[in-house]
């Protein structure tokens, strides 16, 4: 992965090339540009396969025309051992439809060699794209992880829980919500949940995006309350009036006004 160092941008590329020439004048090109190269030379198959197999690589830059292998092979290889590391045709002569071709089975980029000012940029732009990928899995594992853990202590909680979508469709309730209103989990989901309300309490809105709206016809101070009311008992969990307005989002709600005490 791509480090600054100085300003400098450490990257360890595998150069697939069987003109040496052209290899020097990458190197200085990139170095020049404010690379800290670490670049390992290739100029065959079997020198290429090698190297993929022992090291770690941020970015391979590979001509298009070797003697007997070419781009297409290199990708499909590159993709096979390496498939997260980009992959970029540095040719001397490449049609547009070829180019195309190497884009659509998975190059990142193809730099004509005439043209070797935007290898550079190209190659910046790769490893931006790659480090943006990896900061995107992160977060996405660690929203797993953390979906998890909410699972675990939702499914034990020995509290009820009672999650809508921004419809107000019943998609999840826990074991003590079950307990509490006397329904399965199947016969919770969609609708099925309103048969737990209390009679009385029914013809009051229960759809979230109506909270807001009703919080204010209720006239709610710091003293609020978000109800559950199965057929037999009255269950009640408090909550402040911000903490319902957060909690709306997500869960189905039946509002009440508590009656002030003299």
């Amino acid at each position: 992965m791509k480090q600054k160092t100085n300003e400098k941008i450490t990257a360890n590329i595998l150069c697939l090339e069987d003109a040496p020439q052209d290899v020097e004048i990458i190197r200085e090109l990139l170095t020049d540009a404010g690379f800290k190269l670490k670049m390992d030379w290739a100029a065959t198959e079997t020198e290429f396969v090698s190297l993929l197999r022992g090291n770690k690589y941020d970015i391979i830059l590979s001509d298009f025309r070797l003697p007997g292998f070419d781009a297409f092979g290199a990708l499909r290889l590159s993709l096979g051992i390496c498939p997260d590391v980009p992959f970029i045709c540095v040719s001397g002569s490449i049609g547009e439809e070829t180019a195309i071709e190497l884009i659509k089975q998975g190059a990142v980029d193809y730099i004509l060699k005439d043209r070797l000012v935007r290898l550079p940029s190209a190659i910046k732009r790769a490893l931006d794209e790659v480090e943006e990928k990896e900061t995107r899995r992160h977060a996405e594992e660690a929203l797993s992880k953390s979906e998890q853990r909410f699972q675990v202590l939702a499914e034990n909680s020995p509290v009820g829980i009672f999650q809508t979508d921004t419809e107000g469709s019943t998609i999840y309730v826990n074991p003590r919500w079950c307990q509490i209103s006397g329904l399965s989990k199947e016969e919770a989901l969609g609708n099925g949940w309103f048969s737990a309300v209390h009679s009385e309490d029914k013809e009051k809105p229960m759809n979230p995006r109506k909270l807001s709206r009703y919080l204010k016809e209720l006239g709610l101070g710091e003293r609020n309350s978000a109800k559950l009311i199965d057929k037999k008992a009255k269950v009640t969990i408090k909550f402040t009036k911000e903490q319902l307005k957060r909690l709306a989002k997500r869960y189905g709600f039946n509002v009440e006004k508590e009656e002030q005490k003299n």
